[in-house]
């Protein structure tokens, strides 16, 4: 029976670090009625063992259980297809809120073109739909930047999550195919989608941001703590400092821009 292993956010976009959890799924062909059930119980058993491998090896189980040992992200592919229309016709703001991540998925293993397929449907049902966009802009918008940090600690893992939101949007908005944040930036800039400031604003952002979360995630690790997202920045360096200041500035002005550009009015 076919069937394609998928990864999706970060580790689809491919884009973890050296701390992350897991979200993955299963895409199996259109199964014939008589063989269904045999087939579900088959890929339950091999979901859930990879799962667990996974975390064996460090891929923390998703507590919000988005794992293919899930059976509700162990679909046919006309399964899959339907999630995404409903997710994308009926835009319900929180539902698209919830299933951002989804939209970042590659092929791990098995079959590509069972992924392809998927990509395929979802571009062409996105196409046109405004209210779609115009929640997914607002979800970005409400994304609550920190200027104030907590005791030195900023999540830089929340600081990065507009930019690659934000270019995730247009990704959709446009029909790519790819899904990794910096690869999907520089299609967009060769469409004129992204003029040559926005793109250095946002690789420069997503560069820096990810250098700082890595950084200290390996000093966590150096003295035998757990890896997290946050970073001191009462230890970062003057330039530093300054830098950080204006990506922030500029995160926020992206945030702002995306509530005119996609009103719903149109």
């Amino acid at each position: 029976c076919k069937f394609a292993f998928i990864a999706m956010g970060s580790q689809g976009r491919g884009e973890q670090t050296l701390t992350t959890d897991q979200d993955n799924a299963i895409i199996t062909v259109n199964l014939q009625e008589s063989f269904r059930q045999e087939a579900q119980v088959y890929f339950k058993v091999l979901a859930k063992k990879v799962n667990m491998e996974l975390d064996t090896v460090g891929y923390r189980f998703c507590q919000g259980e988005i794992m293919a040992s899930n059976p509700k992200w162990n679909r046919e592919l006309n399964g899959w297809k339907k999630y995404f229309s409903e997710w994308i016709v009926n835009c319900n703001p929180q539902d698209v809120l919830d299933a951002a991540i989804f939209f970042d998925f590659r092929c791990i293993y098995g079959e590509k073109i069972l992924v392809d397929q998927l990509r395929t449907h979802i571009n062409k049902t996105a196409k046109g739909k405004t209210m779609f966009f115009h929640h997914m802009a607002r979800s970005i918008t409400q994304i609550k930047i920190p200027v104030k940090p907590d005791n030195g600690q900023m999540d830089m893992k929340m600081i990065l999550l507009p930019v690659s939101s934000y270019i995730r949007l247009y990704a959709l908005r446009e029909g790519l195919t790819v899904v990794g944040s910096k690869h999907r930036a520089q299609l967009l800039l060769e469409k004129n989608i992204f003029d040559d400031s926005l793109y250095e604003e946002l690789i420069q952002a997503f560069d820096f941001i990810t250098h700082l979360r890595v950084r200290s995630q390996a000093e966590n690790i150096a003295r035998d703590e757990a890896p997290g997202n946050t970073t001191d920045i009462r230890q970062l360096n003057q330039i530093e400092t300054l830098i950080l200041k204006k990506h922030l500035q500029n995160i926020a002005g992206i945030q702002t821009r995306l509530g005119s550009v996609f009103s719903g009015a149109n």
